[in-house]
Order: structure tokens, then C-alpha cells, then sequence
């Protein structure tokens, strides 16, 4: 008996559909190219004292990405970023003056990035000199909001 070619057909039309798989493309990683604006909350213990709130700038250039804040520019040393948030450390110096008293010295940022801003700490070792002169030593909760 002949199959009727409406059979095949049909059958080649079933096994087309099983076999089709649907692939959806992959999510882009989170660009934290921007402009954040960060605040600063002491941890208990420290005795560098409040600082004031500051301005990031995050730039991005092939995957290269920068870190201005104060004026002072520094490469980021590496950026893994998932579609949801980028983790980084960030690593530079400090050197502000207000009233007389200049605060110099290093800091390390650990920060989580997301699409609306970025939190983690801060830690910074420095040393007071002018009005007030001393050292100190701090770790900040960071939180701050893309601009």
C-alpha cells in the first residue's frame, strides 16, 4: 500500500517541530559607565572621622574602564560584570585638602555595581597635615547613586 504524500507531509512537518531548538541570546554584561554620586558612612572603630559626599565617573573604552574621583584617574584593575551588577577593586590615593589640613594617603575600594548605583566599602590609611596633624585609619560603607 502506498503512504499518500499528504502522510509524509504531515510527518515530516511533526518531526521538523521536535527537533527545532530555540535558542534566546545571551544577556549583555551591565556597562557602569556613569556618573555616581557616593556617600560615605564611617564604621565604628575608625579615626579618620566623616568625609564628605563625593563624585565618581566611571568610564569605559574596550572593556578598559577608568575611575575619577577628586580629579584623580585611575585604571581599574579588573571589572567582572554579569547582566545584573559589575564587582571591581579599586585602588589610589587620596590627597584633599579643607581648612588648612591636607589628608593624604592610600584606599582601596570593593564595590558591587548595579544598573541604579553602587555599594560596598572603603578602606583608607592616612595621615592628617596642616591645622590638624596626625594619622588615621577607616572603613567606609559606600552608597551611591547613578546619576
Amino acid at each position: 500500500m502506498r503512504k499518500s504524500l499528504a502522510f509524509y507531509l504531515c510527518l515530516f512537518l511533526i518531526l521538523a517541530g521536535c527537533s527545532k531548538t530555540s535558542t534566546s541570546p545571551s544577556p549583555q554584561p551591565l556597562n557602569p559607565a556613569g556618573i555616581y554620586t557616593v556617600n560615605y558612612t564611617e564604621q565604628s572603630g575608625g579615626t579618620c572621622g566623616p568625609q564628605s559626599a563625593s563624585t565618581i565617573t566611571i568610564t569605559s573604552v574596550s572593556s578598559t574602564f577608568t575611575w575619577t574621583e577628586a580629579g584623580t584617574t585611575v585604571n581599574v584593575g579588573s571589572m567582572s560584570c554579569t547582566a545584573d551588577n559589575c564587582k571591581t577593586t579599586v585602588a589610589g590615593n587620596v590627597n584633599v585638602s579643607q581648612g588648612g589640613t591636607t589628608l593624604t594617603g592610600p584606599l582601596s575600594y570593593s564595590v558591587t555595581i548595579t544598573s541604579t548605583g553602587m555599594t560596598g566599602t572603603v578602606v583608607f590609611t592616612g595621615t592628617y597635615t596642616g591645622a590638624v596633624n596626625g594619622a588615621c585609619s577607616s572603613t567606609y560603607n559606600v552608597t551611591g547613586t547613578k546619576n
